[in-house]
Order: C-alpha cells, then sequence, then structure tokens
C-alpha cells in the first residue's frame, strides 16, 4: 500500500490496467471455447425441444386412432341396434285386396306406417315426418264421391 502512494497518478493507472489485463486474458483465451459450448447448447437444446414436439405429436396421433376406432365401434354398434330395431318392428305383410275391396293407395299406406312409426315411439329423427303427416292430415280436402241415390240404385243395369 506504501507504494502506491508514492506512485504518480499515471504509474497507478499503468499499473490497474496491466492489473485488469492479467485478470481478463484467462477470460478472453476461454471465450472462443465457451461461445462453442453456448452454440453447442443451443443446438441439444433445440434437439430436446424437436424431440419433445415430435412426441406430443405421436401421441396426438395415437390418441386420434383410438377415438377414430371408438368411433367406428360406437357407430357399427348404433346401426346393429337400429336395424335389429327395424327387424323386429317389421309388420306383417298387407293381405292380398279381395275383390271387391277399394284399391289400396300406396301414399296413403306410407302415410299411415309413418305415422305407425311415429306414434310407436320410433326414432327422434323420424319426428319431422309425424309433423309433415299431421299438416298434410289437416289440410287434406275429402275426396268428393258422387253421391249415389237410392232411387238410381234400383234402375242400374
Amino acid at each position: 500500500m506504501e507504494i502506491i502512494r508514492h506512485m504518480s497518478d499515471e504509474q497507478r493507472r499503468e499499473l490497474l490496467l496491466q492489473s485488469d489485463q492479467q485478470a481478463l486474458q484467462p477470460m478472453l483465451a476461454a471465450l472462443p471455447e465457451a461461445a462453442r459450448e453456448a452454440a453447442e447448447r443451443d443446438e441439444q437444446l433445440w434437439d430436446r425441444q424437436r424431440e419433445a414436439i415430435w412426441s406430443r405429436i405421436r401421441q396426438h396421433e395415437k390418441q386420434q386412432r383410438r377415438m377414430a376406432g371408438i368411433l367406428a365401434l360406437a357407430t357399427m354398434a348404433a346401426m346393429l341396434m337400429l336395424s335389429t330395431y327395424h327387424v323386429s318392428r317389421r309388420a306383417a305383410p298387407p293381405a292380398p285386396s279381395q275383390a271387391g275391396q277399394r284399391p289400396v293407395d300406396p301414399d296413403q299406406e306410407l302415410l299411415m306406417a309413418v305415422e305407425d312409426a311415429v306414434q310407436s315411439g320410433g326414432p327422434a329423427a323420424l319426428e319431422p315426418a309425424a309433423l309433415l303427416a299431421e299438416e298434410i292430415n289437416r289440410h287434406a280436402k275429402p275426396i268428393a264421391r258422387p253421391e249415389v241415390h237410392k232411387e238410381e240404385r234400383g234402375h242400374a243395369n
């Protein structure tokens, strides 16, 4: 300490500069190696990031395949149940029309079948058809039949 007091300002500055250079020299020498290590660490970080991302993508794809399989299985089960329901609810075929009866109107039969299915608690998908059938029945005009008088019946050939 005593020596430093007897030095001039310029000598003190020079001594400080030399001391700083000696302290910084090892750091400056190690800088290129530290930069390489930092660059390598960054590459390793990106490699880990890429691997983590691909891992999540693969996991998501597995979940999607699993969900697609479950959805396909559920759809098949629903189709099987629906077809079983329709087969069990199938009505007996209509008896052939006998002579002397009116001809059967296929549109009227279809409408009656739709009404029966809706009233029997059928699938919810047929509810609009039931509403349509009610609307048609409300607005349907009765078919005008020519009235046959009792007098005319007796004069028929």
